[in-house]
């Protein structure tokens, strides 16, 4: 049982030292129009899921896609083991934090930033070129995503 505890333990520091695989709110609040890719890559350590080309017209863009954190739950589960032979009981609770996350995607015009956001964001930019290319970009990304 020990060995069972010291590796279960042990399980918990590796995962916990790899840092999020996502990004944040607060990554986002560092990022701005025109960035390069070099300077974005210096803000954001996150790798991408996926980066891929997007084509419009004669126009190509360049599209990363990356996890966001949009919400954390945390569900806990008590139960009660009897004590052997009349001798006292204890409760033990576990308590389970899930993470929610949804695609966020950086689109690169010519090398610069030139919008992010989640998936659904794109067809209400007030940028009609970004709005007019959501249906595209969706197609593309459920290819992608598949």
């Amino acid at each position: 049982m020990k060995h069972v505890v010291t590796l279960l333990s042990l399980s918990v520091i590796i995962l916990s030292s790899c840092g999020p695989s996502f990004v944040t709110n607060n990554d986002l609040s560092l990022l701005y129009k025109g960035m390069t890719r070099s300077k974005f890559e210096e803000k954001i350590t996150v790798s991408p899921e996926k980066v891929f080309t997007l084509k419009s017209g004669n126009k190509s863009y360049e599209v990363v896609a990356m996890s966001i954190l949009t919400g954390l739950s945390q569900s806990s589960y008590s139960s009660y083991n009897p004590g052997v032979g009349g001798s006292g009981g204890s409760w033990s609770t576990t308590t389970t934090t899930t993470s929610h996350t949804n695609y966020t995607l950086f689109l690169y015009d010519e090398g610069k930033l030139r919008y992010w956001g989640m998936k659904n964001e794109y067809s209400k930019c007030e940028d009609k070129e970004i709005a007019d290319l959501a249906p595209a970009l969706y197609s593309e990304f459920n290819k992608q995503f598949d």
